[in-house]
């Protein structure tokens, strides 16, 4: 789990794009070490389960609920936190004591500004949708290659979800 010699003297504890990945009891581990230690965390670039798209294509939102069903799926410390993971970390951290403060810290992406970006980030949510739903390969397949049609025609724009949040005790 976690090592808590790694918080002892500690003022801040940090992590970036982490929370998602981790179970609950992950999460409950980890507020109890900062709050043993005394630290203030901050905690950025956490998924919430937002992506957007345009152009628009029929299968975004279904796509979308694919990915984040695979974003709750255990990645080796069990169940993921997954979307919900900043919600849940504050709650955390207020039941603790701690003051919390949350904010948005959305991706916003072009085609021309980020065009490698996008192509990795399609290529990886058809991946984690054909995971959550394999017997979808081929729709999936479909709307992955319509998606980088966009990217490439430079007339893309993705949006990703993200929270960062800071916490801090009185």
């Amino acid at each position: 789990m976690l090592d808590g010699s790694l918080f002892e003297g500690r003022a801040l504890v940090t992590a970036s794009a982490l929370l998602d990945l981790v179970s609950d009891a992950w999460l409950e581990a980890l507020v109890s070490r900062c709050f043993k230690a005394g630290a203030a965390v901050l905690f950025a670039l956490t998924y919430n389960g937002r992506l957007d798209y345009a152009p628009a294509e029929p299968e975004d939102d279904w796509i979308r609920d694919l990915v984040n069903q695979h974003q709750r799926m255990d990645k080796g410390l069990g169940p993921a936190a997954g979307p919900t993971a900043t919600m849940r970390a504050a709650e955390l951290l207020a039941a603790a004591g701690y003051h919390v403060e949350r904010e948005a810290s959305d991706w916003v992406l072009t085609s021309r500004e980020s065009r490698t970006l996008q192509r990795e980030l399609i290529d990886g949510w058809a991946k984690a949708a054909i995971e959550a739903a394999p017997e979808e390969v081929a729709v999936i397949d479909d709307w992955r290659k319509r998606r980088l049609a966009h990217v490439d025609a430079g007339d893309s724009q993705l949006i990703v979800g993200h929270k960062d949040l800071a916490a801090w005790l009185p």
